[in-house]
């Protein structure tokens, strides 16, 4: 058993390292908010007694593309700006961003008390997000 985990573990770095460039801290972070989410939604729907199946899935599935276009963003790295990244990182701090704030809308639909400042932390990270997207877009004009 040892040794099939250890080939997996392998191929899923050879996978990881292929289609983003290698393992960053924020692909961590997000996979982090993404369960995270997913349990938050979990106990939001036992909360107002509303658990759908559909509506998992689709949560889900729209994590797994989250990944996809990560990958994306990779891809447009390598070609516009010679592996760098840039992008890349933009897209997984803005869907971090937009993991903690599902988050704390969840937490807050249920009654718990959510700290102001992490609610602001949270949009002013989204905030950064859009002015770094601006910077790139400039840059691509000129």
């Amino acid at each position: 058993m040892g040794a099939n985990v250890e080939v997996a573990t392998g191929y899923l770095n050879s996978f990881i390292v292929f289609t983003t460039g290698g393992y960053h801290p924020l692909m961590g972070m997000l996979a982090m908010m993404q369960i995270i989410d997913v349990l938050m939604g979990i106990s939001k729907a036992f909360y107002f007694k509303e658990l759908s199946s559909r509506k998992m899935r689709r949560g889900i599935s729209r994590k797994g593309v989250q990944w996809l276009i990560v990958v994306v963003a990779h891809i447009v790295d390598m070609i516009l700006f010679e592996g760098t990244n840039s992008i890349m990182l933009i897209v997984l701090i803005a869907y971090i961003a937009n993991e903690g704030l599902s988050i704390v809308e969840n937490a807050g639909a249920m009654d718990v008390l959510v700290p102001d400042e992490l609610k602001r932390r949270l949009t002013q990270v989204q905030e950064r997000v859009e002015i770094e997207e601006d910077k790139l877009e400039d840059e691509e004009v000129r």
